[in-house]
């Protein structure tokens, strides 16, 4: 970036010493004009100080271009610095819900689990009578159905 920073600076201080080339050919070219002396003639018209007009609109179009580059690449790396720390709050900030999520689930769970334990250790002991219930009928129903076989058997063998 800061390489990037350079060439940007360095752009445009071409671009800037280029343009007061041109102003300063401008002037140079409207000077004869005011004075009353004749302008150059026609092949010599186009030179400042050794290059023809061309050049030094080519160069100022490559130092142009060259601020435009640097500076749409300088802004560019901001923005994506100014994303990748975006993206980094945004995962770290998931981190801390997804915790936060998970320690309301547990509290949840703490808070509630006195009131459910309550109901289902009540639950366990109905289920539990129910069962001794059960068993107290099944071997009563044992007993009698013993006590059938075996008469029945008797009766059979007399």
């Amino acid at each position: 970036m800061g390489f990037i920073l350079v060439l940007f600076i360095d752009s445009m201080n071409r671009m800037n010493k280029i343009t007061q080339e041109i102003y300063g050919a401008r002037e140079h070219g409207s000077d004869h004009t005011q004075s009353g002396v004749p302008p150059p003639p026609p092949a010599q018209h186009g030179l400042v100080g050794g290059e023809s007009r061309s050049e030094i609109q080519s160069r100022r179009f490559y130092a142009q271009r060259n601020s435009y580059l640097c500076g749409f690449t300088l802004f560019l790396t901001y923005v994506l610095n100014r994303t990748y720390s975006l993206v980094f709050e945004l995962l770290a900030i998931k981190e801390q819900i997804q915790l936060k999520n998970k320690d309301a689930g547990l509290e949840k769970l703490d808070a509630g689990s006195d009131n459910e334990y309550a109901s289902l250790k009540a639950e366990l002991k109905e289920s539990e009578e129910k069962i001794a219930a059960l068993k107290k009928q099944g071997g009563s129903l044992s007993k009698d159905y013993d006590s059938l076989d075996a008469s029945s058997t008797t009766k059979r063998r007399a």
